[in-house]
């Protein structure tokens, strides 16, 4: 399925050293750049589902007449990835330097950063505070970059950032980026994909990101802090929605957690709507105590505040000798109210008692206009009730009947099983067992799988997995052997 070590490519422009990854759409290579023997990292797109490759010519063909048309689609749109990914300049982004075809398929070829990924950086422990900063500040400067451009990646996440030879962070995998126009609307119709824990509400929606938002991307970039700080992988949007965001370790300073729960908010008006915003949060420092103390002194006619600095804070040995400054208040004069004598209102209260006593039968009548008006209105709402309950009944039969539909849809089914066998499983960074192994996911969903076994040499893939089973096999090959790498195969 994948090219063998010493493939060649464009005539010998260049050569295949081993795979680095694969994904449902593409296979990534460290090939050699011939003349300048510079490495080089060389993406092919191949989509297992329905390609496959000639043995002999490694010529990559269809699996059948019907899905010509699909494949050709998506192909399309793996050039115009390259292509937009070409015309980007800056540090922190992944550089193509070229594009071509060859085995009847599409290549592009990037910049080779030796210095793994920020998902193995953190494998083993968080990283501190300062480091961790570094690095999301970095991409920050990336995507504050594209989003000028009217561009969003939509898929941020600790295993699509590189460090390059200077250990400054790199964002690649532009699978899932799209473009938009003027009025902030897609010009792209990139593959709608998901990394669970990265991805906000809105990117579960059929068209969540069919318009300019940066706050989408600032929910990634929370989250892959998130994770660069805790080591754990942030919990599902759904969940953050229903629980909130559990509560972050107390080692991590205030702004820094307060930043987090602003860009992880459910909705993205609740979330900082540009980079500049987020990384505002961050640099935020928190409050000084005790700057200065405010005296409010009262007087007969005015409140007078009185502002005493900390440099105003002196006292003389004449004024406390407790050591605290005496606030000295000038009591107001007492002075005898005004005497003056109240007039006679026995004529007033007379002529209200004869009011009162006219208008009793009026306000008899109005009572019980108003006891008739109760009832009837009480009338109006049982009956409206009864109305309303009925149709109450019929919501929830109509919704145990779809939960029962739902419940009918087959979920993917991973089965893993390896040679040798008892190899570790994770799935997105977390251990599901050893194989051979059975793991339910959700219906289509993107995992990133990671196979791996002291000895031998790691298994990691991204794939697309929507409903039914999905059978895999892999064969493991010992480290530094003369053997090939591991490889691994669906039935």
């Amino acid at each position: 399925m994948i090219l063998k070590p010493g493939s060649l490519l464009q005539n010998g422009r260049y050569r295949i050293e081993k795979e680095l990854g694969q994904g449902g759409f593409g296979i990534t290579y460290l090939g050699v750049q011939s003349g300048l023997e510079r490495k080089v990292a060389i993406k092919e797109f191949f989509m297992k589902s329905l390609c496959n490759r000639d043995s002999d010519t490694s010529g990559v063909y269809t699996l059948s007449q019907s899905s010509s048309a699909i494949v050709e689609r998506f192909r399309t749109k793996f050039i115009k990835e390259a292509q937009s990914i070409a015309k980007l300049s800056h540090k922190n982004i992944i550089s193509v330097i070229d594009i071509f075809e060859d085995n009847n398929t599409a290549y592009y070829v990037m910049e080779y950063h030796a210095g793994g990924s920020l998902s193995e950086k953190v494998s083993n422990k968080p990283l501190a505070e300062e480091e961790a900063l570094v690095y999301i500040r970095q991409l920050a400067s990336a995507l504050e970059y594209l989003h000028s451009r009217n561009m969003m990646h939509l898929d941020v996440k600790p295993a699509n950032v590189l460090l390059n030879s200077v250990g400054e962070a790199v964002l690649i995998d532009f699978g899932l980026a799209k473009q938009y126009d003027e009025k902030g609307m897609q010009t792209s119709t990139t593959p709608v994909g998901i990394s669970h824990g990265y991805a906000p509400l809105e990117q579960y929606t059929s068209n969540g990101v069919g318009s300019f938002s940066p706050a989408t991307d600032i929910y990634s970039l929370g989250a892959t802090l998130y994770k660069l700080l805790t080591r754990l992988t942030p919990p599902e949007a759904s969940f953050v929605h229903d629980e909130g965001l559990p509560e972050l370790p107390d080692n991590i300073s205030k702004p820094v957690r307060e930043a987090i729960v602003a860009a992880m908010q459910p909705r993205k008006k609740d979330r900082p709507q540009s980079v500049a915003e987020f990384l505002k949060l961050l640099d935020c420092k928190e409050p000084l105590e005790d700057k200065e103390t405010e005296v409010a002194v009262e007087t007969v006619d005015t409140a007078e505040t009185t502002r005493i600095s900390a440099s105003e804070n002196k006292v003389s040995p004449d004024e406390n000798r407790s050591g605290s400054e005496r606030t000295v208040v000038e009591q107001p004069v007492w002075k005898k109210p005004f005497e003056k004598k109240m007039p006679d209102l026995s004529h007033v209260r007379k002529q209200l008692k004869n009011g009162i006593a006219e208008n009793s039968r009026a306000l008899k009548i109005l009572l019980v206009a108003v006891v008739a008006a109760v009832v009837l209105i009480g009338g109006f709402y049982l009956i409206r009730c009864l109305v309303v309950d009925n149709r109450v009944e019929d919501a929830e039969t109509m919704y145990e009947e779809a939960v029962n539909e739902y419940s009918d849809v087959e979920k993917p089914l991973l089965k893993i099983t390896s040679n040798p066998s008892g190899a570790e499983v994770y799935v997105e960074d977390d251990y599901v067992g050893t194989t051979p192994l059975e793991y339910t996911l959700e219906p289509n969903s993107y995992k990133s799988v990671r196979i791996i076994k002291s000895g031998y040499e790691d298994v990691k893939f991204d794939d697309h997995f929507i409903s039914g089973p999905y059978k895999l096999n892999v064969e493991m090959k010992k480290r530094n052997s003369s053997d090939s790498q591991s490889d691994y195969y669906w039935y």
